[in-house]
């Protein structure tokens, strides 16, 4: 506050002072009020992990004293580079399709005015230790081990149109399977071709799990030599291919590549063809281990130990895409003469496929 003085005329020999009083206010620096200083956020990536499987979840948070968490993200920043982050933005989320390794993620956490903070977290990821749940090594001479296996019968589909449910077909010779196909003539059994395969269906079925099978098999045109697997409930999601197929090992004729495919209702056109399949060369004078590697959210093939192919199951897949949650058998069988190999060569007869052993773990 301040006073001003003036001098006011003289009238009759006196002199008027008038003092006004002035209030004055001023924004001075020091007046001016400061806000507080932004607090950062706290970042938890949650507890290290050490798994056996492919999928781990994620138990990120965030707290913000001040205000308000904005967002999170979540990154890999050490490890192996195969792996997928389900929901990168969200506190807490899957991460699917890891492989053996030590990987290293962070979490990112942001507040309402952008302060950031880091937390992470390591995921160690063990090889899965397998249980051995089937196994036939054919050791036994004669007939195969009706426990276990079961003629597969003849239909009207391309494989299965000359299959014979007789021991001349598929037999043990005390070391192998032998699966054949030929041209004899069988009497009451009017059909130019017989051929033998045996399946588990009915007696062996599982979801899930690791598949081996160790064979070999001559070539020849028209020959179809196939290791591959079907659902136990065959109408699950609807007809073929909608309830899903696995074929673990195909070979046509004189090709120097083997088959693995994939078969559903999303990727199997309407003439039966796949486009979910991988072509690989195989050593065709000797045995070969064909296998797949089965899990809730991939089928991986492999082919004497080397990874192939691998289908992922997509996100939010329906049945269409991923029917492969229920169970399925086994089928080992020597075919031709009808559908993908075309005609025969009777010259090429017989084809033969041995079967060294079968392993299935979990």
């Amino acid at each position: 506050m301040k006073n001003r003085i003036s001098l006011k005329k003289i009238q009759n020999g006196i002199l008027f002072l008038s003092v006004m009083s002035l209030s004055l206010s001023a924004c001075s620096k020091e007046d001016t009020p400061v806000p507080p200083e932004n607090k950062a956020p706290t970042a938890n990536a949650g507890a290290d992990q050490t798994i056996t499987v492919n999928t781990v979840t994620l138990n990120g948070s965030g707290t913000d004293v001040d205000g308000t968490i904005k967002s999170y993200e979540w990154l890999r920043i050490d490890g192996p580079t195969q792996y997928s982050i389900a929901a990168p933005t969200q506190a807490q989320t899957a991460v699917n399709n890891l492989t053996q390794g030590t990987y290293q993620f962070v979490l990112i956490v942001t507040d309402n005015l952008g302060a950031k903070v880091r937390d992470t977290v390591t995921v160690i990821v063990n090889p899965k230790v397998w249980t051995l749940v089937f196994e036939d090594n054919f050791n036994a001479t004669g007939n195969f081990d009706t426990s276990k296996w079961s003629y597969c019968s003849r239909n009207n589909a391309s494989w299965a149109k000359y299959l014979t449910s007789t021991s001349d077909y598929a037999s043990l010779d005390g070391s192998n399977l032998l699966l054949k196909m030929d041209n004899k003539t069988i009497s009451n059994d009017a059909v130019p071709y017989h051929s033998g395969g045996i399946e588990t269906n009915g007696k062996v079925a599982f979801t899930y799990g690791k598949v081996e099978v160790r064979a070999k098999f001559t070539q020849g045109q028209g020959s179809w030599p196939a290791i591959w697997m079907m659902p136990a409930t065959p109408n699950a999601y609807g007809s073929w291919p909608n309830s899903g197929e696995i074929d673990i090992m195909e070979h046509v004729n004189n090709e120097n590549v083997i088959h693995q495919t994939v078969h559903n209702g999303a990727v199997t056109n309407s003439s039966g063809v796949s486009s979910v399949t991988k072509s690989s060369s195989y050593i065709a004078s000797d045995y070969n281990t064909y296998g797949i590697i089965w899990q809730e959210n991939k089928i991986e093939f492999y082919l004497n130990g080397v990874l192939t192919s691998t289908y992922n199951k997509p996100a939010n897949a329906t049945s269409a895409q991923w029917p492969f949650d229920k169970p399925f058998y086994l089928i080992l069988n020597q075919s031709g003469g009808a559908g993908w190999p075309g005609p025969i060569t009777d010259s090429n007869l017989p084809f033969q496929m041995q079967v060294d052993w079968v392993r299935i773990s979990q």
